[in-house]
């Protein structure tokens, strides 16, 4: 028989409290202070407007007598009202504290599911797998920050809205899912928020329909709070939102936004009606964008109060180093490697990059070999990566074979990406190439990483390093996959309008296109690559500069992240002479570094267009990264 939400929630509420262990915590009263206990009994129903037991039968009653009499006279949760009182009087404070907290648990089922969920993940799906004490103690500004980030401010107006900002790996969605885990553990925003979502960009692209209530019901587990109470007291919930680089459609004002929960609408609607506040706006937001996100969603926020992740200190990922490399003598040479190579010193301040130079260190050193990583440009950490991984898992291979191998990874690296999937199935390894027992191996060397029957790269930034690596692993022969797009179709789409999803592995293309790279993984892999980018690369660019500004207009700050990744002044000269007229924005000082290094190869330049913007500011209010 169907019952509404109240009925099974009333129903439900009253198993659990005549259910629960009350003789349990009975048991530990010393004998006093069960005395003392029985004694209180006497009146204390009083103050609840509830008759008192009959004093014969409290007089001679055994703890599990007094259970069955608590639970006659005052059933449900009142036994509790009554017992919770009393063990105050009695100044068992502790009783208390774990009573309340398990009471809060069991009447909050979601909340353990959350804990248990973003457990596993905090211990199977992070690249800085790192003791809790060291995260707490790396992170202890940024929580005290949170903390304190949901009251008031100066005008005495509630904070609803907070952005984390941070450029990519630089931590941001690591400190989110901590976030989750602490506060569904109860060790923070206990008395703030009964309840918070972790909305994911990557999730949200699969679902083009919805309302908030469909959406939020896909968080919880079957036994669950009905949406009415959750949502009685908006005020104590918090969204989560991480990801909206990831998005593959923008979130736009120009819509018509919704305030009905049970609405279906399209899933950026959703989106962009709980940002604009529109839907439930006294709930809070904690948002987690990086520079691109920042540029493209600022305006949807509501009066924010913005938290920066300033990366690792020396002081931490020295600590880092001691955990990672577990012996004292390898710790110390790699960390004075590093600290003597000012590049390496400055790289190590992101989490990501940190764990990969560790991951080179660790390989060279397992091998015997001197310490080296070449630090030129993104692409070349990479490379210093990848081989590292190569030599400790592929170098017995045959060429042929260790060929096969990589081209099937990257095959299914660069259609997640062309196709905007981070998460595989069998079927999709299959598909293109790599069975079970690769797939096995790719997780042994830390490239891959299983959860149940999915799988996905270490790191988005890994899946789109070998999504780019693919291009030079072609060969003529090869039967093309309909979902991957050319070097042209890249390169058209990195230097115009691209989805986000695709930025990076453009980035890794233009790096991949350059004679130092190519030498190096050639050297490492013991075949030849392609050599053919860099001319696909430069005939697609003087193709587009062909074109009516009317028709194309060219993104010359993504154009420019691309050149700065070669490195090659050659190169620079001859695509820059393609452009006669360039328009460039500029918002922080990555932007004016990369800007200048491409603008000063130029020889055939008529006009610019620059904006130039918070630059010289310190007031990270103004930062629109």
């Amino acid at each position: 028989m169907w019952q509404n939400p109240q009925q099974k929630w009333d129903r439900w509420q009253n198993i659990f409290f005549s259910d629960f262990g009350l003789f349990c915590y009975l048991k530990e009263l010393r004998k006093e202070e069960f005395w003392k206990f029985k004694e209180l009994l006497k009146q204390e129903p009083l103050k609840f407007e509830l008759k008192p037991i009959p004093r014969s039968e409290l007089k001679k009653a055994s703890r599990e007598d007094l259970t069955k009499l608590l639970d006659k006279h005052y059933p449900g949760k009142q036994a509790w009202e009554v017992t919770l009182s009393l063990f105050l009087q009695i100044k068992r404070i502790d009783l208390w504290t774990k009573a309340r907290e398990e009471i809060s648990n069991k009447l909050n089922p979601y909340k353990n599911h959350t804990k248990e969920k973003f457990r596993l993940i905090w211990e199977k799906e992070t690249c800085l797998q790192v003791p809790d004490d060291f995260y707490t103690e790396t992170t202890k500004k940024e929580y005290e920050e949170l903390t304190a980030a949901y009251t008031a401010d100066q005008a005495g107006q509630p904070v609803l809205t907070v952005v984390l900002l941070g450029s990519q790996g630089i931590g941001k969605t690591t400190l989110l899912r901590k976030v989750m885990l602490e506060w569904a553990e109860g060790n923070l925003w206990k008395e703030r928020f009964t309840f918070i979502f972790f909305v994911n960009g990557c999730e949200m692209n699969s679902i083009t329909e919805t309302s908030l209530v469909e959406l939020l019901s896909r968080y919880w587990p079957g036994s669950s709070e009905p949406i009415k109470d959750i949502f009685s007291q908006p005020e104590k919930i918090l969204f989560i939102m991480d990801g909206f680089e990831k998005l593959k459609f923008d979130l736009d004002l120009d819509i018509n936004l919704c305030n009905d929960w049970w609405q279906r609408q399209p899933t950026q609607v959703i989106l962009s009606s709980l940002l604009w506040k529109k839907m439930l706006p006294e709930s809070s937001l904690l948002v987690a964008l990086g520079m691109t996100g920042m540029r493209k969603n600022f305006y949807l926020l509501q009066h924010p109060k913005y938290i920066t992740l300033p990366g690792l200190s020396e002081h931490d990922w020295k600590l880092y180093f001691s955990h990672f490399f577990r012996e004292k003598n390898k710790a110390s040479r790699a960390f004075s490697f590093v600290r003597d190579n000012t590049s390496l010193f400055v790289l190590c301040h992101y989490p990501l990059a940190c764990w990969l130079v560790c991951t080179c260190m660790k390989w060279q050193l397992e091998r015997g070999e001197d310490l080296g990583i070449d630090f030129e440009s993104t692409t070349s950490l990479y490379v210093s990566f990848f081989t590292s991984v190569f030599k400790s898992g592929l170098e017995n291979c045959p060429p042929r074979q260790s060929r096969a191998l990589l081209k099937s990874l990257c095959t299914l690296a660069a259609e997640g990406i062309w196709t905007d999937m981070f998460v595989f199935h069998l079927g999709d390894l299959k598909r293109n190439g790599v069975s079970e027992p690769d797939a096995l191996m790719w997780e042994s060397l830390r490239l891959l990483q299983r959860k149940g029957g999915r799988f996905t790269f270490i790191h988005r930034c890994v899946q789109e390093f070998c999504a780019a690596m693919l291009y030079l692993l072609r060969q003529p022969q090869d039967n093309p996959n309909p979902a991957i797009g050319t070097v042209s179709q890249l390169v058209t789409a990195v230097v115009t309008q691209a989805p986000n999803y695709l930025l990076q592995m453009g980035v890794f293309l233009f790096g991949f296109s350059t004679e130092k790279t190519t030498n190096m993984l050639e050297t490492s892999f013991g075949f030849p690559l392609s050599k053919d980018i860099k001319q696909e690369i430069t005939k697609c660019l003087q193709s587009l500069s062909q074109y009516d500004a009317n028709h194309i207009v060219v993104n010359f700050h993504e154009f420019f992240n691309g050149l700065f990744e070669t490195q090659e002044k050659e190169f620079i000269i001859q695509v820059m002479d393609f452009f006669e007229d360039v328009n460039i924005y500029i918002s922080n000082t990555d932007d004016l570094v990369v800007s200048a290094f491409s603008l000063k190869h130029r020889q055939n330049l008529q006009k610019l267009h620059l904006c130039v913007e918070n630059v010289f500011s310190n007031d990270c209010r103004s930062i629109l990264k």
